[in-house]
């Protein structure tokens, strides 16, 4: 089950290229989004504001060709 996105959150999508196949949800989000740190992407995954073809998932989990990865960062408190 995808989280729907709250005001003032932020929802980024990709879809995994053949060349990002095989690695880690973490490192391709790390790759993808350089302004986060990776252990904040873990935090955000951990906490079920990422998912994969609209499952939650783990920073373990691997990525393949053609997936959906979105993640959601949710406002500030």
């Amino acid at each position: 089950m995808s989280l729907p996105p709250s005001e003032g959150s932020t929802r980024v999508e990709f879809t995994v290229p053949k060349q990002d196949a095989r690695l880690r949800l973490d490192l391709f989000l790390a790759k993808e989004l350089p302004a986060y740190s990776r252990s904040r992407i873990q935090q955000l995954i951990r906490a079920k504001f990422a998912n994969v073809n609209g499952s939650p998932a783990r920073p373990s989990d691997i990525v393949r060709a053609g997936d959906r990865v979105d993640i959601i960062e949710p406002p500030l408190e």
